[in-house]
């Protein structure tokens, strides 16, 4: 065997070592919304599973999750709909209450029918899910560090160090998920819908994610990277949804 196959083999196995060492580092004991103790935590779809469905070929998609700078093999796969862009935070009970109205087909179907209330309430949900899917990634981003940093036989040394960027993100993420959910206690109609389409066909991708921006449209900076301890990020909330023979694009802001 030459040398650079015995690289390859190597690189392989420390990848897959990686992989999996970093899946169970974020598996919770805790539900991060009731804060029960779970024997099992919920296996969560940040995309609905009835919503892949409609974009896997032969059951099987592809999707792809990208931890900061780190270029991983395992992070960018072809999967089956069970495991495509999971996360395992939350309890079985959390995930099936919580989300049931956007869960709903129905109501993404006929969501330019449905009240205010009820729109506000599947927006704060899809809203909740986006956020705990980064707080995700960003735990993955912090496990990937310290794997490859770490002094395994004297981690001690780690203990008590200053918080990354990704601390500081995971915080944010917290706070805004309590205001969500006071929004749907108190039906503050907390999202400005900057777009909410139809489209007469079914797109080849879904998503449900967030993503924050840096500059106002005069060009003035907003959010400056390198504050790391900057919070009450601002963030856009894109969802593309294909079901059935359509597609339901949302994109929308929180309006503080």
């Amino acid at each position: 065997m030459n040398i650079i196959k015995k690289i390859k083999i190597i690189k392989e196995k420390n990848e897959d070592d990686l992989i999996r060492e970093v899946e169970n580092s974020v598996k919770s004991k805790y539900c991060l919304l009731c804060g029960k103790k779970m024997s099992s935590p919920c296996n969560s779809h940040v995309v609905p599973v009835f919503i892949l469905k409609y974009v896997a070929e032969n059951g099987h998609l592809a999707y792809g999750t990208k931890m900061a700078t780190f270029d991983i093999k395992g992070l960018t796969t072809d999967t089956g709909i069970k495991n495509a862009h999971t996360f395992r935070l939350i309890c079985k009970e959390c995930d099936k209450r919580i989300f049931k109205e956007y869960e709903n087909p129905g109501n993404i179907i006929r969501f330019d029918k449905l009240d205010d209330t009820l729109k506000n309430k599947i927006l704060c949900e899809m809203s909740i899910k986006a956020r705990l899917s980064h707080i995700n990634l960003k735990l993955k981003n912090i496990s990937v560090r310290n794997y490859l940093t770490e002094d395994r036989m004297n981690q001690s040394r780690y203990e008590g160090k200053m918080k990354t960027p990704e601390d500081y993100e995971i915080e944010d993420h917290f706070d805004s998920i309590i205001k969500l959910f006071e929004s749907i206690e108190y039906n503050d109609n907390h999202f400005m819908v900057l777009l909410n389409m139809e489209l007469g066909y079914k797109t080849k991708i879904a998503t449900q994610t967030l993503f924050n921006y840096n500059y106002d449209l005069m060009g003035n900076l907003i959010f400056d990277y390198q504050l790391v301890s900057q919070v009450n990020r601002n963030y856009f909330y894109l969802m593309v949804l294909p079901i059935e023979d359509k597609t339901r694009v949302l994109f929308y802001i929180e309006k503080e």
